[in-house]
């Protein structure tokens, strides 16, 4: 991992000032290093601030406080950034009970239990919440399976939740429901097969489900339909609107406006998000623009998808083929719709077909 790690620092350090956070006891399932971009080759530290610039002491003191409220201690981390707007990626947050866990291994049980386990909660997500202010992120995606919401018998923070309030107060939350692992299993063999896409997602009214909630408003650009019909889009026509809405976000406000994307572990669905808007920014030449294809498959691939912990050879074992499909979907995704820089609405003979 050392070499893909060194690998991916000269990919960075092309095009951005980069300072390296040495993730000693931060998180085990995230990189060596953590890469963070405080400036752009072509600008002054001074002139575009992207993070602040006590380091590296003060933001990893901020990621370690981030780490309790956080699924597997994977805190958010800014991994895009596009005219100093912050594009992040991080686990969902957790219930008391994991927070307990985590806490228990430091600290003598019965004292948590006595002062401990109201005090850890709050105080942990305002700390949690403080590390979102500092990378200035408005608006958060919750990519939470339809299904599964549990991680070892503990539910996960879902936005729409009661125990959300502080998290409402402070952020634009999008509860955008995708797909989880067990959807790709044998993906790659259905296509080469010719095997149409399944519709929909069937979901029972007695299943305790993440259910689609935008905070900002947006309708479906003409021919496509409208988000009541969501559970009957096949997997494709999903992400395609997803994105859809998420350019959008990226297009309106300033760089105050950053964007969490999250899914449970944040090993599966978040690098195939955070990977396919890193490809299609470098597409438009709005980011990494002095690599060329090769690189930037290599530094998605490194980076986004091995270095934060995605298990490849376990998901591969299961015949999910959930990376296969993070790269074949990219053909869908050509238009000019999902860009920085097109159009917000298509012509119905230029707009790229679902596949059936």
């Amino acid at each position: 991992m050392q070499l893909i790690q060194d690998r991916c620092n000269s990919l960075f350090a092309r095009d951005y000032v980069v300072t390296l956070i040495d993730n000693v006891d931060l998180c085990p399932t995230y990189p060596l290093q953590i890469i963070l971009v405080v400036g752009y080759l072509d600008l002054t530290v001074e002139d575009l601030t992207i993070v602040p610039s006590q380091f590296p002491e003060k933001i990893t003191e901020l990621m370690s406080d981030s780490k309790d409220c956080r699924t597997r201690s994977r805190f958010p981390v800014p991994v895009i950034n596009i005219d100093g707007k912050n594009i992040c990626r991080s686990a969902g947050l957790v219930e008391k009970a994991e927070m307990i866990l985590k806490k228990a291994k430091a600290t003598d049980l019965k004292d948590l239990i006595r002062d401990g386990i109201h005090t850890s909660k709050g105080e942990v997500r305002s700390l949690d919440i403080s590390w979102l202010k500092t990378l200035k992120i408005k608006h958060i995606i919750d990519l939470m399976n339809e299904k599964t919401r549990s991680f070892m018998g503990v539910v996960p923070l879902c936005s729409g939740e009661a125990t959300y309030e502080e998290y409402v107060r402070q952020f634009s939350l999008n509860a955008m429901p995708f797909p989880g692992v067990t959807a790709y299993k044998g993906f790659k063999e259905d296509r080469e097969q010719n095997i149409p896409l399944s519709e929909g997602r069937k979901v029972k009214d007695s299943e305790s489900v993440a259910i689609l909630g935008l905070s900002t408003s947006y309708d479906l650009p003409h021919p496509h339909d409208s988000w009541d019909s969501y559970r009957s889009w096949n997997i494709v026509k999903l992400l395609q609107n997803y994105f859809r809405y998420i350019f959008h976000l990226l297009k309106s406000g300033t760089d105050q406006d950053g964007l969490l994307i999250h899914c449970i572990s944040g090993w599966d669905r978040t690098p195939m998000f955070i990977g396919i808007i890193r490809i299609l920014l470098w597409a438009e030449g709005l980011v990494h623009k002095s690599l060329d294809s090769k690189q930037i498959l290599y530094l998605v691939i490194g980076y986004d998808w091995l270095l934060f912990g995605h298990q490849l050879v376990s998901r591969l074992k299961e015949g999910s083929h959930i990376f296969y499909f993070s790269f074949w979907v990219l053909q869908y995704l050509l238009d000019e719709e999902f860009s920085m820089q097109g159009t917000s609405e298509l012509e119905l003979d230029r707009s790229q077909s679902c596949p059936i």
